[in-house]
């Protein structure tokens, strides 16, 4: 007697990333993804175009965020699978130098640094400030502060300044 015989499309397995996250750098990151059929030594990795198709959305994958990737089987493979990815805020410091005047003097003006930064434009114009108006002598801890724009793609971490208003000699 003969007997039907049917081929059966397989479920697409699971897909494996690269790295389920990385950090912001200003270019578009994608993950590398793997999938592989079957086990031990039967075990194949599966080819792009051949047995599935990869749908990276619309989002830029440049910026902060989470973002999905999809695959959808081809030829022997049927189903879907997806895959999150995050894209971290990349550390960046502020430092505003101390600074000091002498009483009756005029407020000098003040300055620090940025470090992190991919774009040295990604917070804007960065400015150095005085958090007080007190004139007398003495010294004033953590009165030096800074103005700039926020960019959620950066965890920004402020160290702020001291200043000093010294005696004037008489």
């Amino acid at each position: 007697t003969n007997g039907t015989f049917a081929i059966i499309r397989a479920e697409i397995p699971e897909i494996a990333l690269s790295s389920e996250y990385t950090t912001y750098n200003g270019a578009e990151q994608k993950p590398i993804l793997t999938l592989t059929f079957g086990e031990g030594e039967k075990a194949r990795t599966l080819v792009a175009e051949t047995d599935y198709t990869v749908d990276w959305g619309s989002a830029n994958w440049i910026d902060v965020g989470t973002y999905t990737v999809k695959v959808t089987g081809l030829g022997n493979f049927t189903g879907t699978q997806t895959a999150d990815f995050e894209i971290r805020q990349k550390s960046v410091t502020i430092t505003i130098a101390d600074a000091s005047k002498m009483y009756g003097v005029d407020v000098p003006t003040f300055t620090g640094s940025v470090t992190g930064l991919v774009n040295d434009s990604d917070l804007g114009v960065v400015s150095y400030v005085r958090g007080n108006s007190t004139q007398d002598v003495g010294l004033y801890t953590g009165v030096l502060d800074v103005v700039y724009t926020a960019n959620d793609n950066y965890d920004v971490k402020v160290k702020m300044g001291d200043f000093e208003i010294t005696k004037r000699p008489i």
